[in-house]
């Protein structure tokens, strides 16, 4: 009974892997697509505020995560590295987590881009793999005394163990220059300046320069529930007060932004913005209402 179990273990050792390799794999993919929103998520933490270091920890995160989870997916001898790698991540990863909830309110650990999962949810997530993680380590396959694995001849796999090799790195440095090229530059932070003059646009032919003269402006997030509930009472603020002009900032894609539009109807201009830019303006949640 006891080698039955045993010998059932062995085989769901590969499958766990696979899934560590799937999860990792869809979590850099998802990050890489968004990387700003993850420099975002990043300084979210607490523990980087340096947009530098925000840009080096983001595409340095995606690229290890590719190699990592395309090294998975492959198998084969690499296993004996990866997997530890994995386990120090994941155990690295949930303290961040515990800090940065503990002590910055964290609402979003960043882990799938723009499919948001809380702290709590992402720590039981950690846990879950780490136990895969420790699963597949305990039943990989092992080496023989010949030298060879139990499923693989050394010589019929030669350009397979070389893929195995050459696959991770080039899917981080894929990975890593794909985030890197998609950055978007951070706002300069000069102290004189007002913030809100780096907003410029032209309206109903006139051009509005945010830097100039009174305004209220409605930090927005397209895809944000609050922030559609809210543009009901916008609206009726655009009707009572004719003297004070209104701008919506917001952050999305111009396919949201136009979904957001169709289902609000708003009476005042909404503009997209820069997602580091939005955030370095409010911080973590929105909808933001600023006096200019």
């Amino acid at each position: 009974m006891a080698a039955t179990l045993d010998n059932f273990a062995r085989k769901c050792a590969r499958p766990a892997e696979l899934l560590l390799g799937v999860v990792f794999v869809a979590g850099a993919v998802l990050k890489m697509l968004d990387i700003n929103l993850f420099v975002v998520q990043v300084r979210h933490y607490g523990v980087i505020q340096a947009p530098a270091g925000l840009d080096a920890v983001a595409v340095g995160t995606v690229a290890l995560e590719s190699a990592l989870g395309v090294a998975l997916l492959l198998g084969g001898n690499s296993r004996r590295f990866t997997l530890p790698i994995i386990a120090a991540l994941l155990v690295l990863f949930t303290g961040l987590i515990l800090y940065g909830w503990r002590y910055h309110n964290l609402a979003d650990c960043g882990c799938f881009g723009r499919l948001k999962m809380t702290p709590g949810t992402s720590i039981l997530k950690n846990v879950v793999l780490l136990a895969g993680c420790g699963f597949a380590w305990r039943y990989r396959p092992r080496a023989s005394s010949a030298g060879v694995t139990e499923t693989t001849q050394v010589a019929s796999f030669r350009v397979l163990d070389m893929l195995r090799v050459s696959l991770p790195i080039l899917a981080a440095v894929g990975a890593g220059i794909f985030a890197y090229t998609h950055l978007e530059a951070p706002t300069p932070v000069q102290p004189d300046a007002r913030p809100f003059a780096q907003f410029v646009f032209e309206e109903d032919g006139q051009t509005w320069n945010l830097g100039e003269g009174e305004y209220l402006v409605a930090m927005l997030s397209a895809t944000c529930e609050h922030c559609m509930a809210a543009v009901a009472e916008l609206n009726d603020f655009v009707a009572a007060v004719a003297d004070l002009p209104l701008f919506g900032l917001c952050e999305g894609t111009e396919e949201t932004l136009q979904s957001f539009r169709d289902q609000t109807a708003p009476l005042f201009p909404t503009h997209l913005i820069g997602v580091r830019a939005f955030f370095e303006l409010i911080g973590q949640e929105p909808p933001r209402f600023i006096y200019i």
